[in-house]
């Protein structure tokens, strides 16, 4: 559930690391995992810095006035994965989530649909709920919406290949985007079944008169039950040719203010302009080495 640290490729960019900066790559390849991503990308190693409040990177932007969480939000909308974006919040979907997604467009394939709809986000999410939710919602006498008219004389069917959400529709991306909100609200870390269920109650009537049911009401009967805490099946994420380019100009023995300045120095354009709109430059970075140091790393289990 981390980067392949047997290849050797991994173990010459790690070794280019000061031991923290280490750390701190190796997490960015379990974030890179719990987002569901096929690669460790730079982004994911930007974020993981800035999310660690101790790290030298994130102390050297509180020092220039930036706020690292809201850098860290913005980089994850960046992230490669499988997540929501939200205006205050990006959640990652929870692995049954996921499991629902996929199982919507698969349904949406299936039945040669132009888009996968609401309707089908709703039965595969009923069929990802666990016990008691799903029992909870039984007793309230849901129902399972008609299923989507095939597409029309002229119109492409979907396709169960391809990026994820290339063929939702509006009204899906709506759902999806009032689960991320109703996730958030409940202060998780994760968009569950259940809250894709709720966010689709809410913004789609036509959908909550076919279910027989209110977000209202779903939401009373679900209770604390939308929680998934379950994790992504173990897995090796490697890194991106990018993230391992950029490794390779990163000064040798670099901490975590060294990963930043080359960031600053080499990075793309957009996660560079992201960054310098929070007053966070290679000028406040130069300054900040030498008086800002990362914490002692933990040791390396052998």
């Amino acid at each position: 559930m981390s980067l392949p640290l047997a290849r050797a490729d991994v173990q010459a960019a790690r070794a280019r690391l000061a031991p923290y900066a280490r750390r701190a790559l190796d997490d960015a390849g379990r974030f890179a995992w719990r987002l569901h991503a096929d690669e460790v990308t730079v982004e994911h190693l930007l974020h993981t810095l800035l999310s660690d409040e101790e790290s030298a990177a994130a102390q050297a932007a509180l020092h220039a006035f930036a706020d690292p969480e809201t850098i860290a939000m913005e980089l994850m909308a960046l992230c490669p994965g499988i997540s929501v974006v939200g205006s205050e919040r990006c959640l990652p979907f929870s692995p049954r989530a996921v499991r629902a997604l996929r199982a919507a467009r698969r349904a949406a394939a299936l039945g040669r649909a132009a888009r996968v709809e609401p309707a089908h986000l709703f039965e595969a999410a009923l069929d990802e709920l666990g016990e008691p939710a799903a029992s909870a919602l039984r007793e309230a006498g849901v129902r399972r919406p008609p299923e989507p008219a095939p597409a029309g004389a002229g119109e492409e069917a979907v396709r169960d290949e391809g990026p994820l959400f290339r063929a939702f529709s509006n009204a899906s991306k709506r759902g999806l985007s009032a689960a991320g909100h109703a996730a958030a609200r409940a202060e998780l870390g994760a968009v569950s079944p259940s809250h894709l269920l709720l966010g689709l109650l809410e913004v789609d009537a036509d959908l909550s008169a076919a279910a027989g049911l209110s977000a209202a009401r779903a939401r009373q009967r679900l209770g604390a039950e939308a929680h998934d805490a379950s994790l992504p099946p173990p897995r090796e994420v490697p890194p991106s040719p990018a993230l391992l380019a950029f490794l390779a100009l990163a000064e040798p023995g670099a901490d975590t203010l060294g990963l930043l300045a080359a960031l600053l120095a080499h990075g793309e354009p957009e996660v560079i302009q992201l960054f310098t709109r929070q007053k966070v430059t290679a000028e406040v970075v130069a300054r900040a080495r030498g008086r800002l140091e990362d914490p002692e790393a933990p040791p390396e289990p052998r």
